[in-house]
């Protein structure tokens, strides 16, 4: 399996291809033979890698808008603030 070192657009003698980097491509592909030069076999980085420390995902923790049955939930209290002036004196 060969992978495209980067995204280009190739005229061969098969036509002309668009290729992306990354993409796989068969060793006996007649492009691999031809422009070998365009390919290597270094297997590209996953677009998504796993966690380092598992279980953790980085994304932000969600609330559930809903409650569960049985579950209590605590309203934080409101802040009391100043209130600001209309802008337009209305």
């Amino acid at each position: 399996m060969k992978y495209v070192k980067r995204s280009m657009a190739v005229r061969w003698s098969g036509g002309t291809v668009s290729l992306r980097e990354g993409q796989s491509i068969s060793d006996e592909h007649p492009l691999v033979e031809e422009r070998p030069d365009l390919f290597t076999d270094t297997e590209p980085e996953p677009d998504i890698k796993m966690p380092s420390v598992p279980g953790r995902h980085g994304a932000p923790r969600v609330e559930r808008a809903t409650r569960a049955p049985g579950e209590v939930r605590k309203a934080s209290p409101r802040k009391r603030g100043t209130a600001k002036p209309d802008p337009d004196g209305a």
